[in-house]
């Protein structure tokens, strides 16, 4: 009864703190740079520790949100792809970026890097002229995604829901189900981390773009340092 009453105390508390999270982020325009010049944008790629193409798509479709928030043309990133198989366009330089932007008809394109994507979170975001390859705007940023204490909840979780299916067999039978299925129930509370993770990315994006100036605003900004409590 005193472990079960002190892991439930645990797991409250890690539920009212596993909400905190923080970005900070710094973004830099080209001063002076006239952004309503540029209409149609394309995110050509995102390098870094991401391999899965369904979670690239993801923080594609969150880049395209916060452009077309600020006035901008997104161009989707099956179009793009499939440019780029045509093509075998390779987006890992400006050059190579710029040229693909240039068959997609679009005024810049946006490299996007993560390098971090763990339970702290980096990012790093440039828009390159098209036209001269020149870089209009660059972002990068941290975010702390809460990964620890959702993992440590998970365990907590599972060994509480083992403590109790052992309780419930009793004596060394009910101990040995009791760690096998607080085991199992950790592992996969333990996996279940891609919507934590999505939403401080979300939150990272936000801020990074914050940064960007708007197309209808025109002229750049001076530099932008801002930072995000959630």
């Amino acid at each position: 009864m005193r472990t079960r009453n002190f892991i439930l105390g645990a797991i409250l508390i890690l539920v009212l703190g596993s909400g905190c999270a923080s970005t900070q982020v710094t973004g830099t325009p080209k001063l002076g740079f006239n952004f309503s010049s540029i209409d149609k944008v394309a995110v050509v790629a995102i390098e870094g520790s991401l391999e899965s193409e369904a979670a690239k798509q993801q923080l594609t479709d969150m880049m395209n949100q916060q452009l077309l928030g600020k006035g901008y043309s997104p161009v989707e990133r099956q179009q793009m792809l499939s440019v780029m198989q045509e093509r075998d366009f390779q987006t890992t330089s400006i050059t190579g970026a710029a040229n693909l932007g240039k068959v997609l008809n679009v005024g810049a394109v946006i490299i996007a890097n993560v390098p971090n994507y763990t339970d702290k979170m980096s990012m790093s975001a440039k828009m390159i002229s098209v036209s001269d390859n020149s870089i209009l705007w660059t972002a990068n940023g941290t975010g702390d995604t809460g990964k620890g204490a959702t993992q440590l909840l998970s365990g907590l979780g599972g060994a509480l829901g083992g403590g109790l299916i052992g309780g419930a067999a009793g004596g060394s039978t009910g101990g040995t189900i009791g760690a096998l299925t607080g085991g199992a129930l950790g592992a996969v509370g333990g996996d279940a981390l891609s919507p934590q993770k999505a939403e401080q990315a979300n939150a990272l994006i936000t801020q990074l773009f914050g940064s960007l100036p708007p197309r209808s605003g025109g002229m750049a900004v001076p530099v932008t340092t801002s930072a995000y409590q959630q």
